[in-house]
C-alpha cells in the first residue's frame, strides 16, 4: 500500500471510486487510512468538503485559481506547473558550464562589479558539480572553454578587497583542478600576491570569525595548488619554503586538506629520487579510512614503492568502504561515491594483475573479471568511464606530435596569390591534453610501471615528445619511471 494518493481526473462520487474507500477504511481502520488528495477543478461547497475530510479525502480545489470561469484541463495543468516549479532535483548528468549567459551579463556591469558577478556565476557551477573524480573528457573542455576568457580578472587592478580577489583564485584554480590543467605562469604570479596580502591580513587579526576562517581553508587550498605548480616546474626551493609554511598551519586543515598534503609531499620525494625520505613519510602517514579515495592514493604511492601486496589490501579495505556508501545512500546528485568506485577498481584491478603476475599466475578469473566488467557497465550511467578516458587518451597520445609551422604559406584559388600564416608554439588542444593525462595519472594514483608490470605506456611516451620542452623537470620525473 502507498503512503499517500494524489487523484487526478476523478469527481470523488464515482460509486466503485467509493466502495474502494469503504473498503480501506473498513481493513486498516479509519486513522491507518492512507491520505489521499483529490486534484482539480472543483467549486464544491463547505459541506461536500467536509464529507470528504471524513473519508480521509484533503480537496485541493482550483476553482478560485482563475478570474473567469476555469476548467479540470486548465485546473490540472496549472497544478503541473507549480509541481515543476517546486521541483528542487534536476538530472545532474546534464550538468553543463557552458548554459550561462555570463558572457552577456558581464558587459552590463560597471568595471568593479565584475569580478563579483564572475564569482557568484562560478560558485553556482561549483556546488552543482556532482562529484566526479575526473571529470568526464567532453565537460572538461566545456569547463576550459568557458573559464578562459576570465582568466586575466585574476590580476585586474581594480578590485582591492583582498577576500575578492581570494574568492575568484579559489573558483580559477577549482576549474583548473577540474579541467585536469596545471596553473598557467603568469597565473602562478597572481596567486603568490593574493596569498600574500591574505597572509598579511591573517597575521593583523588575532580573533577569526567564521568567514575568515573559510577565507583560510581557501588559501590553504590555494597554497596546495601553488605547492603542486612549484613540484611541477621544479622550483625546488620555492616547493620547500611554502612547505615549511604549511607545515606551520596543520591546525586550519580539512580532513582532505591534510590528505593533499601528505600526497603532494610524497610526490615530491618521489619527483626527487628521494626514495629514503618517500619510504619514511609512507610509513608515517596515518590512514584515514573514512576518506577511502585518498587511501587508494596511498596505496598507489606503496605499489610503486615496491609494497604491491599491501597495496592491494588497503585497496580492497578501501573499495568494500565506498561500495558500502553507494549502498546506504541512494545515488542522486551526488556521483562521488560511484566515481570514486569505478578508478579505486581500476588501481585495484591493475596492482593484483601486477601482483599476480609477479607469482607467474597468469590464468585469469573469468568469475572476478565478468564482475569488474558488469559493475563498469553499470557505472557508465553516472558518466563513470575510466577505460573510456584512458582510450580517448591513447587516441591523441599514440599518434604522431602535432607541430605547427610558425610561418605557414596557404596557395589560394586566384593565380599566384599566396597567404603568410603565423603560427607559433604547438597545437594548443595537443598540449592540453598531455598535461591533462599528467594530471589524471595524479589524481588517481596510477603507477606507470608495477615491477615488470606496465600501464598507459603508450600514452605516457606520447606525453613526453609533447611536453618535453615545456616541462622538462615534469617529463623526467615520468621518463625515470618508465625507463
Amino acid at each position: 500500500m502507498e503512503n499517500t494518493f494524489c487523484l487526478l481526473g476523478f469527481s470523488g462520487d464515482d460509486p466503485n471510486f467509493l466502495q474502494w474507500i469503504g473498503w480501506i477504511r473498513d481493513n486498516l481502520g479509519k486513522d491507518n487510512s492512507p491520505k489521499l488528495y483529490l486534484i482539480g477543478y472543483f467549486g464544491l461547497s463547505d459541506a461536500q468538503k467536509k464529507l470528504l475530510i471524513q473519508r480521509n479525502i484533503t480537496v485541493v480545489d482550483f476553482s478560485n485559481s482563475f478570474e473567469g470561469k476555469g476548467s479540470h484541463h486548465e485546473a490540472i495543468e496549472l497544478f503541473f506547473k507549480y509541481l515543476a516549479s517546486r521541483r528542487t532535483t534536476k538530472n545532474y548528468l546534464n550538468w553543463d558550464p557552458e548554459e550561462t549567459s555570463l558572457s552577456e551579463n558581464i558587459k552590463k556591469e560597471a568595471e568593479t562589479s565584475k569580478l563579483e558577478l564572475i564569482i557568484q556565476e562560478w560558485k553556482k557551477f561549483r556546488i552543482t558539480y556532482p562529484g566526479w573524480i575526473i571529470t568526464p573528457e567532453d565537460l572538461r573542455s566545456k569547463l576550459l572553454r568557458s573559464t578562459m576568457g576570465f582568466i586575466h580578472y585574476v590580476s585586474n587592478n581594480h578590485y582591492e578587497n583582498e577576500s575578492v580577489n581570494l574568492q575568484f583564485a579559489f573558483e580559477l584554480n577549482w576549474r583548473f583542478e577540474k579541467c585536469l590543467m596545471p596553473i598557467f605562469d603568469n597565473v602562478a604570479l597572481d596567486f603568490e600576491n593574493i596569498i600574500l596580502k591574505h597572509r598579511a591580513k591573517h597575521i593583523e587579526n588575532l580573533q577569526i570569525n567564521v568567514t575568515e576562517e573559510s577565507e583560510i581553508s581557501k588559501r590553504i587550498q590555494l597554497e596546495l595548488a601553488l605547492l603542486r605548480y612549484y613540484r611541477e616546474e621544479g622550483k625546488l626551493e620555492k616547493w620547500k619554503i611554502l612547505q615549511s609554511q604549511l607545515q606551520g598551519e596543520l591546525e586550519y586543515y580539512n580532513e582532505e586538506q591534510i590528505e593533499i598534503f601528505k600526497y603532494e609531499v610524497s610526490l615530491f620525494y618521489y619527483f626527487t629520487l628521494d626514495l629514503l625520505n618517500l619510504k619514511n613519510h609512507l610509513e608515517n602517514w596515518i590512514p584515514n579510512e573514512s576518506l577511502p579515495f585518498w587511501e587508494s592514493k596511498r596505496a598507489g604511492l606503496l605499489a610503486e614503492l615496491g609494497s604491491s601486496q599491501e597495496a592491494e589490501k588497503v585497496l580492497e579495505k578501501s573499495l568494500s568502504f565506498v561500495r558500502n556508501r553507494v549502498n546506504l545512500k541512494p545515488v542522486s546528485s551526488d556521483y562521488s561515491n560511484v566515481s570514486q568506485e569505478a578508478y579505486i577498481m581500476l588501481l585495484f584491478k591493475y596492482i593484483r594483475d601486477a601482483n599476480k603476475f609477479s607469482k607467474y599466475q597468469l590464468e585469469k578469473n573469468n568469475e572476478e573479471e565478468d564482475s569488474f566488467s558488469g559493475r563498469w557497465e553499470k557505472l557508465k550511467r553516472y558518466k563513470c568511464d575510466p577505460w573510456n578516458e584512458l582510450k580517448l587518451f591513447e587516441r591523441t597520445l599514440r599518434s604522431p606530435k602535432v607541430e605547427s609551422k610558425e610561418v605557414e604559406e596557404i596557395k589560394e584559388f586566384d593565380l599566384g596569390r599566396i597567404t603568410i600564416s603565423r603560427k607559433f608554439g604547438g597545437d594548443a588542444r595537443d598540449l592540453r591534453i598531455a598535461y591533462s593525462y599528467l594530471r589524471f595519472l595524479e589524481e588517481t594514483s596510477l603507477p606507470l610501471r608495477i615491477g615488470n608490470s606496465t600501464f598507459g605506456k603508450d600514452s605516457a611516451n606520447g606525453t613526453l615528445k609533447r611536453l618535453l620542452k615545456f616541462a622538462p623537470f615534469w617529463t623526467l620525473a615520468i621518463l625515470l619511471t618508465i625507463a
